[in-house]
């Protein structure tokens, strides 16, 4: 009679463990399946930006950059390097060059100082005109700009020449080209 007892004991406790061992592994898939959707609503999260003079809004993500936002951006850039005179092409770099990858900025910060010796030495100037507006690619997280570039060299008006950029962009801006 005592074995009985002592094996109902035994069963009892298996049959709580394989209950509490489920209920920890349900437990356990639960948290799992709350940190992913945690995760993924923290980086869908739309901030929506308004700038001041403008009525257009932006919304960005980690996931996800509005077309007009992406496209406003790389007019932004491409006037930024293109369109200077030899008192704003030192405040127009540095702010490109804020806008850049931290693993591109020594490069970059290189070829536009050599630049901004050789406009100042030769007094240039340049201006890009935009044509039309530019288009995107979001699945590239791609811009092209099409427009023509006006430069003057020592007081010499160069011809117009007519041009397209691709702006590729991550956290940053990744390539000028």
């Amino acid at each position: 009679m005592r074995t009985t007892i002592r094996d109902d004991a035994i069963l009892k406790n298996k049959q709580m463990m394989r209950v509490l061992s489920i209920a920890c592994i349900s437990e356990a898939l639960v948290i799992l399946v709350l940190s992913v959707l945690v995760v993924y609503l923290d980086l869908s999260r739309n901030i929506v930006l308004v700038p001041t003079n403008s009525n257009v809004q932006y919304k960005v993500s980690a996931l996800h950059v509005s077309a007009n936002y992406i496209k406003d951006m790389a007019e932004n850039v491409v006037q930024l390097r293109l369109s200077w005179n030899t008192q704003s092409i030192s405040h127009q770099f540095q702010k490109l060059l804020s806008m850049s990858e931290m693993s591109a900025r020594q490069s970059l910060a290189k070829q536009l100082n050599q630049e901004i010796k050789v406009v100042k030495k030769r007094k240039m100037s340049s201006v890009f005109y935009q044509e039309g507006v530019p288009l995107a690619d979001l699945n590239n997280m791609t811009v092209k700009v099409v427009g023509t570039l006006q430069r003057v060299d020592d007081d010499v008006l160069l011809s117009p020449v007519k041009k397209a950029y691709l702006i590729h962009f991550k956290d940053g801006i990744e390539g000028f080209r």
